[in-house]
C-alpha cells in the first residue's frame, strides 16, 4: 500500500509540473502571437504609409503634366521661359500649393 500511495502523490507532482510546463508554453504561444500581430499591423502601416506617399507623388506628377499642358495649349509652341524645368517645377509647385 505505501508503494502505491508514494506512486500516487509522484503522479500528482508530475501532473502539476506537466501543468505548469503547460501554462508557461501557452503563455508563450500568446505572446508570440501578440508580438507577430504586432510587428505585421506595423508593417501593414508602413507598407500603407509608402503606397499613400507614392499615390501624393503621382496625383502631383499628374498636375504638373495637366499644368505644363495648358501652358503648351495656351501658348502654341509652349513658353520657352516655362519650357526650362527649374522654372516649370517652380511655377508647377506654385500651383499645387494654392490647389491644397
Amino acid at each position: 500500500m505505501f508503494k502505491s500511495w508514494q506512486r500516487y502523490q509522484q503522479n500528482i507532482i508530475d501532473h502539476k509540473k506537466k501543468y505548469e510546463l503547460f501554462k508557461i508554453h501557452e503563455s508563450l504561444e500568446i505572446y508570440t502571437s501578440i508580438s507577430f500581430n504586432r510587428n505585421a499591423m506595423e508593417a501593414n502601416l508602413k507598407i500603407k504609409s509608402a503606397s499613400q506617399s507614392r499615390k501624393k507623388q503621382e496625383i502631383d506628377q499628374i498636375k504638373r503634366d495637366k499644368l505644363y499642358q495648358r501652358r503648351k495649349d495656351r501658348n502654341g509652341q509652349g513658353d520657352d521661359e516655362f519650357d526650362q524645368p527649374e522654372v516649370l517645377n517652380s511655377v508647377v509647385e506654385l500651383a499645387i500649393m494654392n490647389d491644397r
